[in-house]
């Protein structure tokens, strides 16, 4: 434990260090400069120390700053490739900085914006079976590099008949609460989001019947759980919905049915702790 505690905080350092400041570059060029300074001394042919590491300073504080944030784009980029059945891109947005000259040619995305309906519980009509949404009921996710994801989760109500939008942030705790007292005029972007936009889930349903029937044959018996999972916010987020995952697969079987898909509904983060809201669909063979 303390091994992988001392690894964890070396690596937190040196990324900050790096990234974060030029203390890390300056400590390089440093080196390099005393290193080519007794070079010299053996052979003269080599280049001026100060010039080789003011050479190397300025490569590294104009290079390293700017990869989180294309770590950030590559992550946003796999994400809209996961979500692009479920939910919709509303925009995205690229972003430069003064500070850091790789992003004046190739800026990267810096913000991205989902829009998803909300879904009540599993629904099946005898072919298929999944998570039928609510009218006029959204969530709208942007998520900006630098930022917790959760700051800026809303849920939004939006009437397209009468053109009136509103939404509802959650607070420290988890609590949703509205940003305005009552519906307000739509903006042409919102309309474009979320009124001219095709919604229909008649051919996206969440789960396929060929899922059921891989999982037991034609004739099925479903369950769906809802089940609440909160601790410490992870460092990790893959492993922790691993683990949420797993755990909701343990409910089916111990049930003695086959968890068919597992889908979180809803997910927060106060400024300690994270809770997530899950759902898995069971099967078993009737």
């Amino acid at each position: 434990m303390n091994l992988e505690y001392w690894i964890s905080g070396t690596f937190s350092l040196l990324s900050w260090l790096f990234f974060h400041t030029i203390y890390g570059m300056l400590g390089v060029a440093i080196l390099v400069y005393l290193l080519f300074r007794d070079l010299r001394k053996t052979s003269p042919r080599f280049p001026e120390p100060a010039l080789v590491a003011g050479v190397v300073f300025l490569v590294g504080v104009g290079t390293l700053p700017s990869i989180p944030r294309y770590q950030f784009q590559n992550e946003m980029l796999k994400l809209m490739l996961r979500i692009e059945d479920s939910a919709r891109v509303a925009s995205t947005s690229r972003w430069r900085s003064m500070t850091e000259p790789l992003t004046w040619v190739n800026p990267p995305i810096g913000a991205v914006t989902l829009i998803w309906p909300q879904s009540s519980h599993f629904v099946g009509d005898g072919q298929r079976i999944g998570l039928a949404p609510f009218e006029n009921r959204f969530y709208e996710w942007t998520m900006r590099y630098g930022e917790k994801p959760a700051d800026s989760l809303s849920l939004v109500y939006a009437d397209c008949v009468q053109s009136t939008i509103r939404y509802t942030r959650p607070d420290e705790s988890g609590i949703l609460h509205p940003v305005t007292p009552s519906p307000v005029k739509m903006v042409a972007r919102e309309k474009d989001w979320y009124c001219e936009y095709n919604w229909s889930w008649e051919e996206k349903w969440s789960w396929e019947k060929e899922a059921l029937l891989r999982a037991c044959g034609k004739a099925c018996q479903l369950l769906a759980i809802d089940y609440i999972r909160r601790d410490e916010e992870p460092n990790d987020p893959g492993s922790t919905r691993a683990a949420d995952q797993a755990f909701g697969a343990k409910k089916c079987t111990d049930k003695g049915m086959t968890p068919v898909q597992i889908m979180r509904t809803w997910w927060t983060i106060s400024s300690k702790y994270s809770t997530r809201h899950w759902v898995v669909l069971c099967a078993r063979p009737q």
